[in-house]
């Protein structure tokens, strides 16, 4: 027997053998959110050829040119979980948000959901002892919000001063050594901190550099 689901994304009513009256469907919906508003709007991109898990069982489906991929025959009132396959990510710049959804599929019914994916890249540099031009080792290096000076993100230094944040969204940030450490340490870094843009571009790989400077006599 043949059902009828109507799906709100693309408002259509989809029928088929598989698409019974009694299950649920979704109709998932895939992009590039480029101004990381969490919302589908002027200048985001549909995202083609992203594969989803239905609780862990990879679907023999991708998403089309317009971003969207329906999926149907699913078990109602269960709650149902929605991966992305990370292998399906064909690019290393793109990485999803919230890469697991949840919901309750019901019968006859298609659920849309929404996957925003946003662009990204790569921040790395060296912290290098301005006396001898070594690397310092165990320096931690700290990724802030420009808007609102929240730390993202820390790491450390390697053996040769190598630090790196990979997989940055797009945004407004600065680049800092840690206060606290750098007061203990009786440290100062040239500069005491960089500023970035990284709005301007699809991707982008930013290298910045910090001098250190020893206050020890």
């Amino acid at each position: 027997s043949y059902g009828l689901q109507r799906d709100s994304i693309n408002n259509r009513w989809n029928a088929g053998p598989d698409m019974k009256a009694n299950l649920g469907s979704a109709s998932v919906f895939a992009y590039i959110d480029k101004n990381n508003s969490n919302t589908f709007d002027e200048g985001d991109e549909p995202l083609s050829g992203i594969e989803f898990k239905i609780n862990e069982t990879l679907v023999n489906q991708k998403t089309d040119a317009s971003g969207l991929v329906h999926i149907s025959g699913l078990s109602p009132y269960k709650e149902t979980s929605i991966e992305v396959s990370e292998m399906s990510v064909k690019s290393p710049y793109i990485r999803v948000i919230n890469k697991t959804a949840r919901f309750i599929p019901r019968p006859g019914k298609t659920m849309p959901i929404e996957i925003p994916f946003v662009l990204t890249g790569d921040i790395d540099g060296e912290v290098i002892v301005t006396k001898d031009n070594s690397g310092e080792k165990n320096v931690i290096v700290e990724l802030v919000s420009a808007s609102d000076g929240r730390v993202i993100a820390t790491t450390t230094t390697e053996s040769d001063g190598y630090y790196s944040f990979d997989g940055v969204p797009r945004g407004k940030y600065r680049i800092r050594l840690n206060e606290e450490q750098s007061r203990r340490k009786l440290w100062q870094s040239i500069p005491s901190f960089a500023e970035l843009d990284l709005g301007q571009e699809d991707m982008f790989d930013q290298t910045i550099n910090f001098g250190l400077v020893t206050s020890k006599p």
